[in-house]
């Protein structure tokens, strides 16, 4: 219908319709835009531009009644197959990367579905009523504040060629420093992910760099809290895929490795992005260990660590607009800051204003609770300065909650100059809780990720100071571990269970239990604490009570050349308690005495279950040499008895940790003294020489010729070459001298010494290749060689060899041309921080193999 024809028909309605429908042809005023929001638009929303070329695509606004082209960019995205596990392969969506090792070209080089545009909504305008020139086809974008009837717009068109603007917001340096508008950020040799600097630029330049590194953790408890270890930076290993550069974004896309403690591996994909004003991580992260919501938690921190140039900022947060001076000392109205869950947290000073925000997904239940450390007596490796000041950031307590699958969680670092104030948070803040509204052809998304609603806080506890986490001597200190013995054999089957608090009840003591029992009778309990401090003139003093009974321990006789049929079986059953004093001189020498009660019970021995052979109470042999009920000759000490003495150790430790050591020595003299002048049934002493040493050689670490070799993800065969592999080789030779009166027992001449208290050779403390006290004599010596290596977070593997003989004494030349007894084999360590390690060995011999389990390592 024709203007004329309405006006002709006098039709009112239609000629005010009419009317509105001209004024909204005409240009519209947009208010004033945001600054800093991206707005990504995926290709499946603009029709009209699929299966275009990019270099045929530009973008506009319309201001003050002329057409202008704003930066953007697209960014190509294709499906690749990638690691899920060490063993298998998923697909998943990646970037078409302009560098990097994963570097591609999308196989369709159209503008299609799964491809992103990107431009800045500072960039939008006016609403126009036609087309840029030269332009075939657009997409009209209409930008919509929340809340607002404020709106701006933006055209992407297609034509022959595209019209591109100069303007490029973020720059690429190098590998390790990305510079955006507002700021430059840079990384560690080989870390993509984080970053190490981060410096605000004003009007005169840059700014002070306050940040000593951005850093990721996980604190596992398991078993409600009986056990728990850290996860640091050191435990996430992030490959870098690639990087794509534009001058909308830069976009890095990494791999990210997470070793638990069990060595499980959980693998992501991930990204980083460098806006103008802002950084964004999008990652994925689950549980590091999930067995039940109630059986095991693990917390998620995600934290700006300063340095020293952060010294005398104030933070900030959502709960604390009056700020608390970081100076790296816990203040009193430090203590009692909200440490619930807060939308963002901020530094503010000379280095400008750092503000954080933390964005979970809508379908976790889960807490941002705020975390903030500013400590200068606690260390937080790899910091480069000592002490921690003013860590601040997010702790996400109950990952489990999530479930077993992995849930997205982005993390934001904004920087401005200026005077810090509430207003200085709002662009990052509602960029993401209130952000843009996007339409296109009437279809409305939002221009970034929402962050998910706020979880309302119903916990009936308030959560634990993260001040008082990090003031904690030990923040995992306990471990439960449950066993089982199978010994069909000889000990039968049953459980056991061992537990270790390394700091017991905060004071710095230890103490721990060990317990285990059988159907066949095999018993076993040991309670110990150690460290204690209470006595003066005493460095330390340990407590140890023990109950034991083995009701088929086998005596093999005496000497290197005795067969394993030789045997017989006898029940020995132990009770004992001792202390031991420690003093140390100089820091690298010590001392330990120690007074100790025992007592020994032998009775018969039960016979191996599934053999018809019996057991005798006194005497062992083979079967010619039975004479009568009896079997074989006598063996001295069937009485057992009463072993009261004194043990005296001198050391001197220059090893580089205490256990698994990487390089450095040890040297220990121990003399233990037993007497009937206190007691004892015997007398008799055993002085022990032990000497250690570590080895850290610079021709196995790295090896280039394999670790090169192997790729640069962590499939199997980077449990044994790659970097970071920590290869020692360590060696340790014992020595061994009984001492004591000879007597008279059966025509023999022997030592005043019961058979079970012989220097024996074989078990997981020497000789791993045979039985348990396969060998038996006076004295030994022994030497062991170890090759050990990092297997997985957590973990060690070895391989040993070991070897020696026994003999009647050592001073005498004959002696030593006693057969050499060899064992060999592969140990496995699994050791969670500070001092608690169980180790798998797999023995052999040229008589046996077998597998030993022990809560500690030979050497």
């Amino acid at each position: 219908m024709r203007i004329k024809d309405v006006l002709t028909h006098g039709n009112l309605f239609t000629i005010t319709v009419l009317f509105i429908a001209f004024l909204s042809a005409a240009p519209l005023k947009a208010t004033e835009p945001r600054r800093i929001d991206p707005v990504i638009v995926k290709g499946d929303r603009l029709e009209n531009l699929a299966g275009v070329l990019p270099e045929r695509i530009s973008v506009y606004s319309f201001r003050s009644g002329r057409w202008e082209a704003i930066p953007f960019q697209i960014d190509e995205r294709m499906e690749v197959q990638a690691y899920n596990t060490w063993t298998t392969r998923r697909t998943i969506l990646t970037y078409a990367m302009d560098s990097g090792p994963k570097a591609a070209s999308d196989p369709d080089p159209s503008f299609d579905l799964n491809d992103e545009l990107t431009f800045m909504a500072s960039g939008a305008g006016d609403r126009s009523g036609g087309f840029p020139p030269g332009a075939s086809t657009c997409e009209e974008i209409e930008l919509k504040e929340p809340d607002s009837d404020a709106r701006s717009y933006v055209y992407a068109c297609q034509g022959s060629q595209a019209v591109k603007s100069d303007l490029a917001y973020v720059t690429v340096n190098g590998p390790n420093e990305i510079e955006g508008s507002g700021y430059v950020v840079s990384f560690p040799d080989g870390n993509p992910v984080n970053f190490n600097g981060f410096q605000i630029r004003d009007e005169s330049g840059l700014l002070p760099d306050p940040i000593d590194r951005f850093k990721m953790g996980v604190k596992v408890s398991l078993l409600w809290g009986v056990a728990g270890y850290p996860l640091s930076d050191a435990d996430f290993t992030h490959y870098l895929r690639g990087t794509r550069a534009g001058p909308i974004r830069v976009i890095r896309e990494f791999e990210s490795v997470l070793e638990t403690f069990a060595g499980a591996q959980i693998r992501t994909y991930n990204h980083v992005y460098f806006y103008p004003s802002h950084i964004e991580y999008e990652m994925d992260f689950r549980g590091a260990a999930n067995w039940g919501k109630s059986i095991n938690r693990s917390d998620l921190v995600l934290a700006l660590d300063l340095d020293e140039n952060g010294r005398g900022m104030r933070f900030y947060s959502q709960n604390n607009s009056r700020g608390e001076l970081v100076d790296g000392r816990t203040n009193p109205s430090e203590l009692y800051m909200d440490y619930g869950p807060t939308e963002w947290a901020a530094v503010a000073g000379e280095a400008g204003n750092i503000v954080v925000h933390l964005g979970l997904d809508s379908r976790t239940d889960l807490y941002k609770d705020l975390y903030y450390a500013d400590n200068d007596d606690k260390g937080d490796p790899p910091e480069e300065d000592p002490g921690m000041v003013g860590k601040f950031g997010y702790i996400v307590r109950n990952m489990q909650k999530a479930g077993f699958d992995q849930f997205p969680v982005r993390f934001a670092v904004y920087g401005e100059a200026g005077q810090f104030s509430e207003q200085s948070v709002r662009p990052l803040v509602q960029m993401y809780d209130s952000p843009l509204e996007v339409s296109v052809n009437r279809h409305e998304f939002p221009a970034v990720r929402p962050s998910a609603a706020a979880v309302p806080d119903d916990r009936k506890e308030r959560p634990q100071s993260t001040f008082a986490e990090q003031r904690s001597s030990f923040e995992f200190t306990r471990f439960l571990s449950p066993g089982f013995i199978m010994d069909p054999n000889l000990l039968g089957t049953g459980p056991g269970v061992s537990y270790v608090d390394v700091d017991f009840l905060k004071t710095g003591s230890s103490m721990g239990f060990f317990g285990a029992f059988t159907d066949r009778g095999y018993q076993e309990y040991d309670f110990w604490m150690s460290e204690l401090r209470f006595i003066e003139g005493v460095d330390a003093f340990k407590i140890d009570g023990y109950y034991n009974s083995f009701p088929a321990s086998p005596f093999y006789g005496i000497g290197n050349d005795t067969s394993m049929n030789h045997k017989t079986y006898y029940w020995i059953i132990q009770e004992g308690a001792a202390f031991t004093f420690v003093n140390y001189f100089g820091r690298i020498y010590g001392a330990d005495i120690q007074v100790g009660y025992r007592r020994v019970y032998i009775e018969p021995g039960i016979e191996p279950m599934g053999e018809d052979v019996p057991s005798f109470e006194e005497k062992f042999g083979q079967d010619d040499e039975i004479e009568g009920f009896r079997w074989g000759p006598p063996v001295y000490g069937r009485k057992g008895g009463y072993h009261n003495g004194v043990e005296v150790s001198l050391y001197r430790d220059m090893r580089s940790a205490r256990y698994l050591p990487k390089f450095g020595n040890y040297q220990e003299f121990t003399v233990e003294a037993v007497t009937s002048a206190m007691g004892s049934d015997y007398d008799y002493a055993r002085a022990t020489l032990d000497l250690r040493g570590y080895w850290h050689p610079d021709f196995l670490n790295p090896m280039p010729l394999l670790d090169d070799v192997v790729g640069d993800r962590r499939t199997f065969g980077r449990k044994f070459f790659g970097p970071n592999m920590d290869r020692t080789l360590a060696g340790r030779i014992l020595l061994t001298r009984l001492i004591a009166d000879e007597i008279f027992y059966e025509g023999e001449k022997i030592l005043d010494v019961p058979f079970y208290e012989l220097t024996y050779m074989g078990d997981d403390e020497n000789n791993r290749g045979y039985s348990s006290r396969r060998f038996r004599d006076n004295d030994m010596a022994m030497v062991s060689l170890e090759y050990r290596w990092r297997f997985w977070r957590f973990q060690d593997a070895a391989l040993f060899w070991d070897c020696g003989m026994v003999m009647n004494d050592m001073f005498m030349a004959d002696n030593w041309e006693n057969e050499l007894h060899h064992g060999y084999g592969a140990s496995w360590r699994i050791h969670v921080p500070p001092q608690i390690i169980v180790t798998l060995e797999l023995g052999f011999s040229d008589e046996n193999s077998g597998l030993m389990y022990q809560a500690n390592v030979a050497f």
